[in-house]
């Protein structure tokens, strides 16, 4: 038995088993009438014109003919299954192929702006792809959608707008953004095929790029910090900056270059205070201090007001020698101030 012939046995054993049978039925059927008519003087011919009724002898060999169909019929039954799942799923392709390409259209005709992911330009192998907001070019004067036409094809010009400013704000989101291809401000043509939209900036030649609808944030709808809306709106201490000092997840100073990095701004008051800001944190005073109830006046050190929650004590010690650091990098001397006049 070959390699074919054992992937069937072990894909379709009852297949098997039922031929198995059915001849085994027809050798002891066989065996058995010869015993109790054996053959003589005609031999065999004898047995089936004789003493073999004919209507017994068709209604057995019709038997042995629908088994064969049968067996027959249900291998082109499993071919059929097969067949009829590989149309199916052809035919969920297509149709989530004209929802994509008419979800596309419905958003070129009817609204001014949506955000789109590129799911082969990422930062990390982790990052899913980056996200751009664009929106349709429209004739000035008929506001009709700006279409280039050919005999071939049909590209629709769109325009990709700048990354928004919580992006630009935000360290560790920017450095993401750094190595794209993709030109903000600028125009591109689009065209859909293999099941997607692409992109381009000329409609020959240049790379394309694939990208879906994704999320409606843009620059209209984009988030807001709640501790920038409430220095903005409730507090008005003006601030100095004075410097700034990127760090990474464990609070030692970092570059560009890494993953996760958080900026943080140094600032002075016009009363000669100094303060840093976490990202969008309030400004948090800075000064050198002792410890409660020491008059010593070499035990100082330095101290960062309302650290709690910017990791664990190793990560925040990590974090005010960084920051110490960097004033001193500065040649900015920061106050001292006794335990027993602190008044926050």
């Amino acid at each position: 038995m070959n390699q074919e012939e054992n992937d069937n046995l072990n894909k379709y054993p009852w297949k098997w088993l039922l031929a198995s049978y059915c001849w085994l039925s027809i050798l002891i059927g066989g065996c058995l009438y010869l015993t109790k008519y054996p053959p003589e003087a005609n031999g065999f011919l004898d047995i089936l014109t004789k003493n073999f009724n004919g209507n017994m002898f068709a209604g057995i060999l019709t038997s042995i003919y629908f088994v064969f169909l049968g067996l027959h019929l249900n291998s082109q039954n499993d071919n059929n299954l097969e067949n009829i799942r590989q149309i199916i799923e052809r035919w969920k392709r297509e149709r989530d192929s004209e929802r994509i390409y008419q979800r596309f259209l419905d958003f070129l005709k009817d609204e001014t702006y949506h955000d789109v992911r590129f799911p082969e330009i990422k930062s990390t192998a982790e990052c899913i792809g980056l996200s751009y907001t664009i929106e349709p070019v429209r004739e000035v004067k008929t506001g009709k959608l700006v279409v280039k036409k050919s005999e071939m094809k049909t590209h629709y010009l769109i325009k990709v707008l700048p990354l928004d400013q919580s992006i630009r704000d935000w360290p560790e989101q920017i450095i993401k953004y750094q190595n794209s291809p993709i030109r903000e401000d600028e125009y591109y043509f689009c065209e859909f095929y293999n099941g997607s939209w692409h992109m381009s900036s000329d409609d020959i030649g240049s790379p394309v790029y694939k990208f879906n609808l994704s999320g409606k944030v843009g620059p209209v709808e984009s988030s807001y910090n709640a501790n920038v809306y409430a220095l903005s709106s409730v507090f008005q201490t003006k601030y100095t900056e004075v410097g700034q000092l990127l760090i990474n997840e464990s609070g030692a100073p970092a570059n560009l270059i890494e993953e996760h990095v958080v900026v943080i701004l140094l600032l002075k008051d016009n009363e000669g205070n100094y303060f840093i800001k976490i990202d969008y944190s309030p400004a948090k005073k800075v000064y050198y201090t002792n410890p409660k109830n020491s008059f010593k006046t070499d035990d100082y050190f330095f101290y960062i007001e309302n650290l709690g929650g910017y990791g664990s004590p190793e990560v925040r010690k990590i974090l005010a020698h960084s920051v110490e650091d960097r004033f001193r990098e500065l040649s900015i001397k920061v106050p001292s101030v006794p335990w027993y006049k602190i008044t926050s």
